[in-house]
C-alpha cells in the first residue's frame, strides 16, 4: 500500500466518503467498468466510445458510500479529465491488458500525480483471448507506476469489466486506500466544491452537477460559480431525487444559476444575494481583464459558431479548437454554447461570413432550410473526432500552399552552343544526382545567382534520353525564365518544386 497523503484533522471535521475518478486510454474499459459498478445502461448509448454526459454517481460497498466522477476518458477531453483528478480522493487507473499501456494511459497518469491523489491500477479485459498481464505491468513501469508486486507499491487488481470478475475486490481497494487517506470535511459550514457538469434546459434554465467538497448545500442557498451566481431554487441529488440538502461528497443537481457556469469553475455559498451578485461581478472583471484577444492573421481568419450538449462536451470542443492555433490563420470562435442550432445563429454566421458547427446537437429542419438559403454551412456530429477533422480539413484549406524545394541534381557547364534567346543549347558534365527534361534549374556563376530556368531536352552521345545519371556528360536544350545566357564554367543546380498543402500541428 503506497503512503497515501493524510489530511489533518481539523475541528468540526466528520469521515466523509471518497470521490473517485477512473481514468485510462480510450476503449479499455472505464464506462463499461462505471456502468457494472452502477448497474445502469451507460455505456449502450455511448457514441464513438465518448462518455456522452459528464456527471457523479454515488454507489453503496458494505455499508459505506463512493462517489464516482463520469468523465469523458477520451483524449479530446483531457482538460476535463485533469479537472476531475483535481476534485477527486481517489482515480481508478485502467489499463487493458489486451492491448497495454497506451499515450492516453501515460496522459492520465500525469493528470493523476499533476494532482497528488492516490491511486489504484485496474488491469482489465483479463477474460481476452489475447490478454498479456505480465507485459501490462512492464509498460506500466517504464511508464513510473510501480505496482505492488513488482517492486512498489501501487495497489492494483485484475478484473473483467464486462463479465464483472473483480470489481468488488476494486471497490474494497478503493475504500481501502481511501481510508488511509482519512478524509473528513466540515458538514455544519457553507457548501463549497466544483462545477461537474453544466447546461441550459430548454424548461428549466441553466443547470449545474455540484461535487460538494466542504459543508452542506441547502435549497435556497445564494451561490457563486466563477463569475455566475444564483439561488439554488431546486437540488436534485445524482438519482434526480429532489433534496433540501446535500453534505460534503455528494454531487447535486441546481437550478437557479443567472448563466450556465463554466465546467471546473469553484462554486461557494454565500450569506446573501448581494454579497454573491457583488463577488460574481468581481470575477467577471478580473475575467475580462485577463482575456487575450487573439491577434489577427495577414493571410485571413476562420470563423465558426460552436454549439454542445452540454458545458463540459463544450469546453472540450473549445479545448481541441486551442490546439488549431498557427501563424497563417486567425480562428476566431464568434459564439459557444449549449442546445441545439438557432434561427439567430445561422443569421449571425451569415452576416459574419462563419460556419455553424454542432457536437451532440440538432439543427431542425426549419434551421437546415435557412441555412441553405443564406449559404451557411451548418454541420453536426455526434462523434468529436469527426467534427475535428472536418474542422482540421476546412481549416487547412485556407492556409496558404507552401512551395517544396527538391534538389535534384549540378550540372558543370563545358561548352555552350546554339543560343535562340530564351532558348539555348548546353553540354555538361554531372557532378551530383541527374538530370531529366523538366527539371527547374538555377544559373549560377562566382556563386552568385544569374539566372533560372527549364530543361526541355537532354541527350547523351546525341540521343534524346530520359535521364543522365552522375558522372556522365550530356548535352541539353534550356530555357530561361530570368538571367541567360549560360557561359562556359558556369553551373546549373537543378531542382523540381512541387505546391503542398500546409497542414495545422
Amino acid at each position: 500500500m503506497p503512503k497515501t497523503p493524510k489530511r489533518t484533522p481539523k475541528k468540526g471535521m466528520a469521515p466523509r466518503s471518497p470521490v473517485v475518478v477512473v481514468l485510462g486510454h480510450v476503449d479499455h474499459g472505464k464506462t463499461t467498468l462505471l456502468d457494472t459498478i452502477r448497474k445502469t445502461n451507460v455505456a449502450g448509448r455511448e457514441s464513438g466510445g465518448i462518455t456522452q454526459h459528464v456527471g457523479a454517481y454515488v454507489v453503496e460497498r458494505g455499508g459505506k458510500t463512493i462517489t464516482f466522477l463520469d468523465t469523458p476518458g477520451h483524449e479530446a477531453f483531457s482538460a476535463m479529465r485533469s479537472r476531475g483528478a483535481q476534485v477527486a480522493d481517489v482515480a481508478i487507473l485502467v489499463v487493458a491488458v489486451d492491448d497495454g499501456v497506451k499515450p492516453q494511459t501515460k496522459e492520465a497518469i500525469e493528470a493523476i500525480r499533476s494532482s497528488h491523489i492516490p491511486f489504484v491500477v485496474a488491469m482489465n479485459k483479463i477474460d481476452k483471448g489475447n490478454a498479456d498481464i505480465e507485459r501490462t505491468k512492464n509498460g506500466l513501469t517504464e511508464a513510473g507506476v510501480l505496482l505492488e508486486g513488482w517492486g512498489g507499491d501501487t495497489p492494483n487488481v485484475e478484473i473483467s469489466a464486462k463479465a464483472g470478475s473483480g470489481v468488488d475486490e476494486l471497490l474494497e481497494l478503493v475504500l481501502l486506500v481511501a481510508e488511509v487517506a482519512e478524509l473528513g470535511a466540515d458538514p455544519t459550514g457553507m457548501a463549497e466544491g466544483a462545477v461537474i457538469e453544466a447546461h441550459r434546459d430548454s424548461r428549466r434554465g441553466p443547470v449545474a452537477t455540484l461535487l460538494v467538497k466542504e459543508g452542506t448545500l441547502r435549497r435556497g442557498d445564494a451561490i457563486v460559480a466563477g463569475s455566475v451566481f444564483g439561488r439554488a431554487k431546486a437540488i436534485e441529488d445524482f438519482a434526480g431525487k429532489n433534496a433540501e440538502a446535500l453534505g460534503p461528497s455528494m454531487p447535486a443537481v441546481v437550478l437557479g444559476f443567472n448563466e450556465v457556469p463554466a465546467v471546473g469553475d469553484a462554486f461557494s455559498v454565500f450569506p446573501d444575494d448581494a454579497m454573491a451578485a457583488e463577488k460574481a461581478q468581481s470575477e467577471a472583471k478580473r475575467r475580462a481583464r485577463e482575456q487575450v484577444i487573439a491577434e489577427g492573421s495577414p493571410e485571413g481568419e476562420f470563423s465558426l459558431i460552436v454549439k454542445a450538449d452540454v458545458m463540459g462536451s463544450l469546453e472540450a470542443v473549445m479545448g481541441e479548437l486551442g490546439k488549431f492555433r498557427n501563424s497563417f490563420i486567425a480562428i476566431r470562435v464568434a459564439a459557444a454554447d449549449t442546445g441545439d442550432i438557432t434561427e439567430n445563429e445561422v443569421k449571425q454566421a451569415a452576416a459574419i461570413g462563419a460556419i455553424v458547427v454542432g457536437f451532440r446537437v440538432k439543427a431542425p429542419r426549419a434551421i437546415q432550410q435557412l441555412a441553405e438559403r443564406t449559404g451557411v454551412s451548418v454541420v453536426t456530429f455526434p462523434v468529436i473526432y469527426e467534427m475535428l477533422d472536418f474542422l482540421r480539413k476546412a481549416i487547412e484549406e485556407r492556409m496558404p500552399r507552401k512551395i517544396i524545394r527538391e534538389d535534384m541534381g549540378v550540372l558543370q557547364l563545358l561548352a555552350t552552343f546554339r543560343s535562340d534567346p530564351p532558348r539555348q543549347v548546353i553540354g555538361g558534365r554531372i557532378t551530383k544526382g541527374l538530370a531529366r527534361k523538366g527539371l527547374r534549374f538555377e544559373l549560377e556563376r562566382n556563386n552568385a545567382v544569374v539566372g533560372s530556368g527549364e530543361l526541355l531536352e537532354v541527350q547523351m552521345n546525341k540521343i534524346v534520353v530520359d535521364e543522365v545519371p552522375q558522372g556522365n556528360e550530356c548535352g541539353t536544350l534550356v530555357k530561361f525564365r530570368a538571367g541567360g545566357p549560360a557561359k562556359e564554367g558556369d553551373t546549373l543546380r537543378l531542382f523540381t518544386e512541387r505546391i503542398e498543402q500546409q497542414k495545422l500541428g
